[in-house]
């Protein structure tokens, strides 16, 4: 890297900072530090090198530059130097390459008018409304089209086809009902309204905002699952809205064998809806309360299956956040399907995004960082679910012979010989307590589902990481066991505090 003649005068010297590998994206202690300093040198800017990262796929992309954001660094003091093609297609992709003050492929030299700060240029077209907040570092993407080719060298999928209507024209946007058209409680009757275009033809699942139909489109025949949100239910509010339009667009940029596909949504009538295609199954969790422990291998094949489903969403930028058995079809044909994608996430660490804050997930699927409440979380807390659904299906939800207790998750399994060795070994590895313990990615969970079917000796392995696992596990049951403590401490506080007042008020009259 070359820097141009230094002008004379007394600006401060531009420090350099190197970018970790892909494997310290969001871990590296060697680079907050670098940072750090930098932040102190008082420098106008700061030079990112950022050939580490030359051949990083695109998650490490968007990690990186989350990252970059928890450590409320702006990005308009920083130049990207020794960018590669591959890196530069990746951040145009996730709308971040313009963010930065300047950015540099490999070889451009860098000069002093790279420094220099600019003024971002105006839109070609101003939008019609202006934005409710700043624009972050990490914007969601637009959606690919087929003429469009990212300077990565990737070809975009081309675009999804909603069902057409019968006037042709798509379903209306869908957007929150003003103040006050909310009435206090409301269920839409099986067969008693359906979107334009579609006959509804039976309830499929009924969830605490939402219902599924099993409906028809009247021109085509085809089946659909339509799943609609009645804004007339008192516990709807204009941010499930929200998230409920924002589980169409997810949908419909899902292209994934293992992903419910969508094909569209809309509103009519006050009501809005999400299509999506109709899956002919029951969802795992019926299955295993139907069959009890399923044989290692059928669930193997599962695991697999939606582990390649949670990696493609990875791929697309997205976690899951609620994978469980409940958000798992299986096809009768056997295919896993991973649905219920209204609460995914883009990979982000901006407080005002739904990581933890609005996603809850389900209490025993959350790994120990969620639980926790961290804003950061990667595809290992996705890792950490798929392992307790793993255990669902081989140990079942209820103890044998005790229909009404169920079973807890926890270090137990390791001593249940009803599991082969290589199962154990996975779950072990998959619901660390501790993050450097997991699995780092699903291509090295895929490589050992692959390893366990083969036949894979995994005793030495479940050995060398047993007493580290179960050790794990005490500390987080103590340290959980000592924040129930403290709770339950405030709580009998408040609970005297208020009955003092109580006493106080009584005696004042």
């Amino acid at each position: 890297m070359e820097l141009g003649p230094r002008p004379k005068t007394s600006a401060p010297v531009v420090p350099v900072v190197q970018a970790p590998s892909p494997e310290g994206v969001g871990r590296s202690k060697i680079f907050e530090r670098d940072l750090a300093k930098a932040r102190e040198a008082g420098a106008p800017c700061v030079v990112l090198d950022m050939g580490p990262l030359a051949a990083a796929q695109r998650a490490s992309f968007l990690l990186f530059v989350a990252w970059l954001e928890q450590l409320d660094f702006n990005p308009e003091r920083v130049v990207l130097v020794n960018l590669s093609t591959g890196a530069i297609g990746h951040l145009r992709d996730l709308g971040a390459l313009g963010r930065f003050r300047a950015h540099l492929p490999v070889g451009e030299a860098l000069t002093p008018a790279a420094l220099a700060p600019h003024p971002p240029a105006p839109p070609a077209h101003p939008p019609a409304h202006p934005p409710a907040a700043p624009a972050r570092l990490l914007a969601a993407p637009a959606p690919a089209t087929a003429s469009s080719r990212s300077t990565s060298g990737a070809v975009p999928r081309p675009p999804t086809r909603p069902i057409p209507l019968p006037s042709g024209k798509p379903p209306t946007a869908l957007v929150p009902l003003p103040p006050g058209s909310r009435t206090p409680s409301g269920r839409i009757p099986a067969l008693g309204w359906s979107p334009p275009g579609f006959e509804i033809l039976s309830e499929l699942g009924r969830g605490g905002l939402a219902t599924v139909y099993k409906a028809r489109h009247t021109g085509t025949g085809r089946l659909v699952a339509v799943k609609v949100l009645d804004p007339r239910s008192a516990t709807v509010t204009p941010q499930f809205v929200k998230l409920f339009g924002k589980e169409a667009d997810i949908l419909q940029r899902m292209d994934h064998e293992n992903v419910l596909r969508g094909l569209g949504g809309g509103s009519a009538d006050g009501r809005y809806y999400v299509l999506m295609e109709y899956v002919e199954g029951k969802s795992l969790q019926d299955v295993i309360l139907d069959r009890g422990r399923l044989p290692e291998k059928e669930a193997l094949h599962t695991l697999g299956e939606v582990t390649e489903a949670v990696r493609y969403l990875e791929s697309e930028a997205f976690l899951h956040g609620d994978i469980k058995p409940g958000n798992i079809m299986i096809e009768t044909t056997g295919r896993a399907k991973l649905c219920d994608l209204g609460m995914t996430n883009w990979i982000s660490l901006d407080p005002d995004a739904t990581n933890s804050a609005v996603v809850p997930g389900t209490k025993g699927y959350l790994s120990p960082e969620r639980e926790a409440g961290s804003q950061f979380v990667d595809v290992r807390s996705e890792i950490y679910a798929l392992g307790v659904t793993l255990h669902r299906m081989i140990a079942g939800f209820f103890q044998p012979g005790r229909p009404t207790a169920k079973i807890k998750f926890g270090p137990d399994f390791l001593d249940d010989d009803a599991l082969s060795i290589g199962c154990r070994y996975l779950i072990t590895r998959m619901t660390a307590p501790e993050l450097k313990q997991r699995y780092v990615n699903c291509d090295a969970v895929l490589r050992d589902i692959g390893r366990v079917q083969r036949g894979y000796k995994f005793d030495k392995d479940l050995a060398e990481v047993r007493e580290a696992y179960v050790l794990s596990w005490y500390q987080l049951c103590t340290s959980r066991e000592l924040a129930e403590e403290a709770a339950e401490a405030k709580a009998a506080e408040a609970r005297t505090d208020a009955k003092a007042g109580e006493k106080g008020s009584v005696r004042g009259k």
